[in-house]
């Protein structure tokens, strides 16, 4: 490899935006439907809470800069057995981002090819194929990935400017259309919470840039500030689209919609300037399975790194890429899709959107009880250690993260159980292995 730290602060940046910003804020309209305008309070919790989040991921990159990432820095809290626990958790829920990120794009591939929709096996296969193209993507080089990534972020960004521009043009050109669509669902307690952890799926990927911590130049320095750069500009872009397509599609039409933005281009201008929304949205979608591809091998190398998967799984090819990890990943997240082939896009979506924010709620909470914990026993640099700002961004994190799991719901939390349960005889026999 010739060069062992590739990864700078733009390439950093563009893997959290690239990656939060993926299928999830285009398919999530149709998804938030349902709850009217408790989707706008549950967006507001969300996005402060995920800054806080972002806060406690940049202080452990400053407090640990060499270290591998979230399994080191939960293991330093509470151990390798709970740090095994939590991580096999959050590498079940990266594999089914991935199966998430292939199921949406060929959604909105489908206004562009409808046999997609029409022809029962084709949708699974197609989205197979995709899981597939960026494993080899990624098997040329952290580098080749990090660029693709760069250039996928800037391109996704014209569909949302066009959304903010539509917005824009028809409140000052016929304001009354903001208030002709207004959703009659009440609001409540339960509905926002609801809507809240729907929408957290959708800012899932704030922690990207630690993940891959070993190939950062400058870690110290580049993690934290692209951390919360990223997580800034995300949630500025989520404020100013999220709210347009609710406002202006009929609740009904909208919460039945397989593309959401392109229906709402279809409604206020004509068919071509939704397919070309449509097509942006498919390279949105394809830079964050790029991204996500990446987390996904990087994170298991961390584990086998830490002596809790086979040590295979660690093995680097010529070019640096973590070849062993990304196949099996990409076995899983095949595997993933063919159980869900059963559902249409949307239902399929949907459910494996809500599972992949209750797999990801465990890191997020143990990461801010455990950045906490190691403040108050002075464990943290000596700067970090006299930061009450520090404990009480951890503080107001964990607060989030429990309202969080209300959202998620029973069904969904005992799914998280059961992923919990199977990491343990896993975790005992890597063990046993160890010594023997």
């Amino acid at each position: 490899m010739k060069n062992n730290k590739p990864l700078g602060f733009w390439m950093c940046t563009a893997l959290i935006i690239g990656n939060v910003i993926g299928m999830g804020i285009f398919m999530l309209p149709a998804s938030l439907a349902p709850y009217g305008l408790n989707a706008f309070i549950g967006w507001g919790i969300t996005l402060v809470g995920c800054i806080f989040i972002a806060q406690v991921f940049a202080n452990f990159a400053r407090a640990f800069p060499q270290s591998d990432g979230p399994y080191a820095y939960t293991r330093y809290a509470f151990g390798n057995g709970f740090a095994f626990f939590i991580m096999w958790c959050y590498w079940v829920s990266v594999c089914i981002t991935n199966s998430t990120l292939a199921i949406g794009i060929v959604g909105y591939l489908s206004s562009l090819f409808p046999m997609l929709a029409e022809t029962a096996w084709l949708a699974p296969l197609s989205a197979i194929a995709l899981i597939w193209f960026f494993i080899i993507v990624n098997l040329l080089g952290v580098q080749t990935s990090g660029r693709v990534q760069v250039l996928s972020t800037l391109l996704k960004l014209l569909p949302m400017l066009a959304v903010l521009l539509l917005g824009a043009f028809l409140l000052s050109t016929n304001a009354s259309v903001f208030l002709a669509q207004i959703p009659s669902t009440p609001l409540s307690w339960e509905g926002s919470a609801a809507a809240g952890t729907i929408a957290l799926f959708a800012m899932l990927g704030v922690e990207s840039a630690t993940i891959p911590a070993g190939k950062v130049r400058d870690p110290e320095r580049t993690i934290p500030r692209a951390t919360m750069v990223g997580t800034f500009i995300t949630a500025v872009i989520y404020i100013g689209v999220s709210a347009i397509p609710l406002l202006l599609i009929p609740q009904s039409q909208l919460a039945s919609s397989n593309a959401p933005f392109v229906d709402l281009f279809h409604r206020y201008l004509n068919a071509d300037s939704g397919l070309w929304i449509a097509l942006f949205v498919i390279i949105s979608g394809l830079g964050a399975l790029n991204g996500w591809t990446m987390i996904a091998g990087e994170i298991t190398v961390s584990m086998a790194n830490h002596a809790v998967f086979p040590a295979f799984l660690k093995r680097h090819n010529g070019r640096g890429a973590p070849a062993s990890a990304l196949i099996v990943t990409g076995v899983l997240a095949s595997v993933m899709i063919l159980m869900n082939y059963s559902r249409n896009l949307a239902q399929g979506f949907t459910f494996l959107s809500v599972m992949v924010t209750a797999a990801n709620m465990p890191l997020y909470l143990a990461v801010a009880v455990g950045l906490f914990k190691l403040w108050k026993q002075k464990r943290l640099t000596d700067k970090l250690n006299q930061s009450y700002y520090l404990a009480l961004s951890a503080l107001f994190a964990t607060a989030y993260c429990l309202w969080a799991f209300v959202g998620v719901g029973a069904e969904s939390m005992l799914w998280v159980c059961v992923l919990g349960s199977v990491s343990l005889p896993i975790f005992l026999g890597m063990h046993y292995w160890q010594k023997t």
